[in-house]
C-alpha cells in the first residue's frame, strides 16, 4: 500500500506509525485522546505548510473573474462590459484573467478536501451569483480576496464596487418631475441586494423630498428574482390595480422587458399613456419600440476600479479597510419612451 507523503510526515511529529494518524484521520475510535490531540495538532500544521507552500508555488499572476456562465453568458452586454475593464485593467498590472464558473466555487465550498482550483488565483472578481456570507468565510479561510461587483448581499461585509444606484434613483424622479409628472409608480427588483434595495430606497426617499405621494397602487417592490418571467407577472399586477401611474421606473432592464411586454398585450401605449425609465442601457434598449431612456452603468470602468481595488488587496492590504467600498456614476439616456404632460406639477 502506498502512503501519502503528509501522513509519513505527521507520524513523524507526533511520533506515532502511519496506521495511527490513518486511524485519527478517519475518526476512528482505537487511539487515546492525548495521542488523537497530538497527531491532530501536527496534521493542522502540515495542512497550513502545505498550504502555503502551493500559495508560493502554485499561484501566479493570475485573477478569476466568477460568474454564473449557464445563466449569464459571456456575450451578454453586462458580462462582457465587465470583463472588457477588467482584462485591460488585469493586463495593466501585468495579470491574466480566467474565467470562473460559480459552480466551482460551490464545489469547493461542499467538498473542499477534493479541489483546490481557487488557490491557484491571486485573487477574484465576483460577478455573479449573489455574494453571500458562505462565499466571504470560504474565500477569507483560503486567504483569497475578492472584490464584488454589484451583486452584494445586503448585510455582508466584503470589498465592493457598485453603480450609483441612490442617485440615479433621484436623477430619475427629477426628470420625471420636470417632463411633468407627480404620479411616478415603480417596479422593483430583489430586496436583498444591495443595488435593488439602493434603487428602491432611492426612489421612496426622492418622490417624498419633491413632495410626491406614493400610491401603493403603482408600486411592485416585492420580486424574488428579477428574470423576465417574475417581472410579467409584476405588471400584470400593477396593471391589474384601479389606476395606473403616468410614469413608472423599472429597476432593471430584465423588470422594463416584462413591463413593456405586458402593455403591449393591454394595448396600453408607451409614451402617449404611460412613459417608462429603466436602468441598464444595454444594446436592447436602443432596440425597444419606443426607445428606452434609461441609466447607462459604465461597465468598462466599473471592472477597471474593481481591479484596481483587487490589487490593493493583494499587494497592500495594510492601507485597505476590511471592506472597501467604491461607487461608480451612471448616466441618463434619454430617448423616447418618456413623454411631457402638457400639465405640470
Amino acid at each position: 500500500m502506498r502512503v501519502r507523503p503528509g501522513l509519513k510526515v505527521i507520524a513523524e511529529r507526533a511520533g506515532v506509525s502511519v496506521a495511527t494518524v490513518s486511524r485519527v484521520l478517519n475518526d476512528r475510535p482505537e487511539v487515546n485522546q492525548a495521542t488523537r490531540e497530538r497527531v491532530l495538532k501536527h496534521a493542522a500544521d502540515v495542512e497550513h505548510e502545505t498550504h502555503q507552500n502551493r500559495q508560493s508555488t502554485t499561484r501566479t499572476l493570475k485573477i478569476g473573474f466568477v460568474n454564473d456562465y449557464r445563466r449569464y453568458r459571456l456575450d451578454s452586454s453586462y458580462v462582457g462590459g465587465l470583463l472588457t475593464g477588467v482584462h485591460a485593467a488585469a493586463s495593466g498590472h501585468s495579470y491574466s484573467v480566467a474565467l470562473v464558473d460559480s459552480d466551482l466555487i460551490e464545489r469547493e465550498i461542499r467538498w473542499p478536501s477534493r479541489h483546490h482550483t481557487i488557490r491557484e488565483f491571486s485573487g477574484l472578481i465576483w460577478s455573479m451569483p449573489v455574494f453571500e456570507d458562505r462565499h466571504r468565510v470560504f474565500l477569507s479561510e483560503r486567504e483569497v480576496p475578492v472584490v464584488v461587483i454589484n451583486n452584494l448581499r445586503q448585510g455582508v461585509h466584503a470589498p465592493f464596487v457598485e453603480s450609483d444606484n441612490l442617485t440615479a434613483a433621484r436623477q430619475g424622479v427629477e426628470y420625471l418631475v420636470g417632463m411633468g409628472h407627480v404620479r411616478i409608480g415603480y417596479v422593483g427588483g430583489v430586496r436583498e441586494l444591495a443595488n435593488f434595495a439602493d434603487r428602491t430606497r432611492g426612489y421612496y426617499q426622492h418622490m417624498k423630498e419633491y413632495g410626491l405621494d406614493v400610491d401603493p397602487d403603482w408600486v411592485i417592490d416585492d420580486l424574488s428574482q428579477s428574470e423576465r418571467s417574475h417581472s410579467i407577472q409584476a405588471a400584470h399586477r400593477l396593471i391589474g390595480r384601479r389606476n395606473l401611474p403616468t410614469a413608472i421606473i423599472c429597476a432593471a432592464e430584465t423588470i422594463t422587458l416584462g413591463v413593456y411586454q405586458v402593455l403591449a398585450e393591454r394595448g396600453i401605449r408607451v409614451p402617449e399613456d404611460v412613459s417608462i425609465l429603466g436602468y441598464d442601457d444595454t444594446p436592447v434598449s436602443e432596440n425597444l419600440s419606443p426607445r428606452l431612456t434609461t441609466f447607462r452603468q459604465h461597465l468598462d470602468r466599473t471592472g477597471e476600479h474593481a481591479v484596481d481595488l483587487l490589487m490593493s488587496l493583494i499587494h497592500h492590504p495594510e492601507h485597505v479597510s476590511d471592506a472597501p467600498h467604491r461607487i461608480e456614476p451612471m448616466t441618463l439616456i434619454v430617448r423616447d419612451s418618456v413623454r411631457a404632460l402638457e400639465e405640470r406639477a
